[in-house]
Parts: structure tokens; C-alpha cells; sequence
């Protein structure tokens, strides 16, 4: 019989739970500890929840179908909508308005995407943070120059801001939607 001491114990029983976490793909963290804990009976480690113990391989089966539908239940649909790419040029009395904010917001589901104008005039909307587009359907637009913080004076009138009369459609694909603004 061989002498184990606790320590080698404790070193043996972590690479097997080691080798098995890696060896299983997890969708998170909790799901992780979930499919090591109802493991733990066949690699004969100790678990931090209570688990059962394997009677026969009769059960195998009813364990293979809990843990399909752990799996499923954590594969579900986006709830990002549909997007389209939007690009154009703001353009104030057939100059480019510059460092220009604009703001697509959507009458359906989604939220707004925004853009900054370049020294040109153009612009590109994002999404969100690196997703470029916005939601395809109608959008109330907004485009802004003013800011309260800089005491940068706004030189869109109300019309294209605050009080904005612009509506655009978004559809699939690519989108190049300019506005010609005039101030008067």
C-alpha cells in the first residue's frame, strides 16, 4: 500500500480538477462550477456543493441530458437588432460642419447610435463602443455642435437639434445618408 501524504493528496486532486476544467468548454464561470460539481462523483474529488453519488451507469444518461440542457439554456439569441452601416457628410450652407454631433434615434427597438463629424463634414455611426451602424428602421435625427462644458456655441438651428424635424430610414447593407443644413 502506498503512503500518500495530505499534501501530495491536495496536489493530486487539483491537477485532476485542473485537467478536467480545461478538458470541459464552459459558457461561464457558474456553469463551469456546475458541470465540475455534478463530475465531481466520476473523478472521485470532492466538490464545494453538495453532489450525488453515482449508483450505476444507468444514471449517465439522465447526466448527459441534465447537462444538454444546462448548455441550452445558456445559448441564446442576441437581443442586438438588425443593423445597417451609416455613413455620410453635415454640411451648413454648403460648408462642413465640423466636429458635429449626430444621433440617430430609433421609433422601434434599439438604442441610439452616434457620430462626431470630421473636419470634412463626415461621419460614420456607431453602435455601440467598435459595432458600427445603427437599427434599421426610422430614426428621429439630431445633429448638435453646441456644448455646455467648452461653452461651444451651437450653430445648427433648433430644427436640427433640439427640435429636430429629421427623419431617415436605415435599411440592411450600407447606408449613405448626407444632410444639407441651411441656417435660415
Amino acid at each position: 500500500m502506498e503512503v500518500v501524504s495530505r499534501k501530495d493528496a491536495k496536489t493530486r486532486r487539483r491537477q485532476k480538477e485542473n485537467e478536467f476544467a480545461v478538458a470541459v468548454p464552459v459558457v461561464s464561470q457558474k456553469l463551469s462550477q456546475a458541470l465540475l460539481c455534478a463530475f465531481a462523483p466520476l473523478r472521485e474529488v470532492p466538490c464545494h456543493c453538495a453532489t450525488f453519488p453515482l449508483k450505476s451507469s444507468n444514471q449517465l444518461p439522465g447526466l448527459a441530458i441534465l447537462l444538454s440542457l444546462a448548455l441550452l439554456c445558456g445559448c441564446h439569441r442576441s437581443t442586438r437588432p438588425d443593423l445597417g452601416l451609416v455613413h455620410g457628410r453635415v454640411t451648413l450652407d454648403g460648408k462642413p460642419l465640423a466636429d458635429a454631433i449626430v444621433n440617430f434615434t430609433p421609433d422601434s427597438r434599439g438604442r441610439n447610435s452616434t457620430a462626431f463629424t470630421d473636419s470634412d463634414g463626415t461621419y460614420s455611426l456607431n453602435y455601440i463602443r467598435d459595432i458600427e451602424g445603427a437599427a434599421v428602421g426610422w430614426h428621429t435625427v439630431r445633429i448638435s455642435t453646441g456644448d455646455i462644458r467648452t461653452r461651444k456655441r451651437e450653430l445648427a438651428p433648433e430644427r436640427y437639434n433640439t427640435k429636430s424635424e429629421l427623419r431617415k430610414e436605415v435599411v440592411a447593407g450600407e447606408n449613405t445618408i448626407d444632410f444639407p443644413l441651411v441656417s435660415k
